[in-house]
Order: C-alpha cells, then structure tokens, then sequence
C-alpha cells in the first residue's frame, strides 16, 4: 500500500509539474503576447511622434509664411506711408505753385507799363432784306445803306526795315 500510495504521490507530483509547465507556457505566452502589444504600441508612439514632428512642421512653415505675411503688410504700410508722404509732398508743390500764380497776378497788377486795350463792343448781326414772294419777278433788292456805306479796304503796312 505504501508503494501504491507513492506511486500515487508521484503520479500527481508529474500531473502538477505538468500543470507548472503549463502554466509557465502559458505565462510565456502571455509574456509574449505583453511584448508584442508593447512593440505595437512603441510603434504607434514612433508614428505618434512622426505625425507630431510632421506637424510642428508645418507648424513652423505656418509660422515662417505668417512671418514673410507680417514682413509684406509691414512692407505695404511702408510704401502706403511713403505714397502718403509723396502725396504731402505733391500738395505743397501745388500749394506753392499757387503761391507762385498769386505772385505772378501781383507782379501783373503792380506792373503800370502793362496798357491793356479796351474790348470792342460786338458787332450787330447784318440785316437780311426780306423779299416778299409778290415781288420775285421785280426788280432786283438792293443792299441795305449800311453796307453800301463801307469804307474801302485799307492798304496793307509798309514792313518794317532794320536799322543800318
């Protein structure tokens, strides 16, 4: 019985080493396993860090574009700042333009030499001789007495010869 019994106790001793080594192949397993899911996810943390690096790039070129933006707006308040002063500029030159007719009205109107002749007054308009169609077969209508009355054409000037 004693024999019997230790074969029993050996015969479970093999069954729990069994159960052990089971038991360790499943734990390497599972160690396994927990490798691979920590492989995955330094993966995913790497690309996690390329999409992140990816992004602080664009970033930085968002950040270099808004700066050459920034750089241009500064520009153009620049040449608006300086098409002002141009404009300022253009408005004292015709300011002092003027200045510079006034003065030249001044110097006209103090100037006595200066013998501005009358204007004409206008001539009145030639009468027309009305002619009635009754008398279109009769004699011939004369002209008005004030066209007859017209003194002859001048003669021209005699030029003017340079001294000798």
């Amino acid at each position: 019985m004693i024999a019997d019994d230790a074969v029993v106790v050996a015969d479970d001793a093999v069954v729990v080493a069994d159960d052990a080594v089971v038991i360790a192949n499943d734990a390497g397993l599972t160690a396994h396993d927990a490798v691979v899911i920590a492989d995955d996810a330094g993966v995913i943390a790497d690309d996690a860090v390329v999409v992140a690096d990816d992004a602080g790039v664009k970033a930085h070129d968002a950040g270099v574009i808004a700066d050459d933006d920034v750089v241009v707006a500064d520009d153009e308040g620049v040449t608006a700042h300086d098409a002002g002063v141009i404009a300022d500029d253009d408005v004292v030159v015709a300011d002092d333009e003027g200045v510079t007719a006034h003065d030249a009205g001044v110097i006209a109107d103090d100037d006595d030499d200066v013998v501005v002749p009358p204007r004409p007054a206008p001539r009145a308009p030639p009468t027309r001789l009305v002619v009635p169609a009754s008398t279109l077969g009769g004699p011939r209508p004369q002209p008005s007495p004030a066209r007859r009355a017209r003194p002859p054409p001048r003669s021209p000037r005699p030029p003017i010869l340079p001294d000798s």
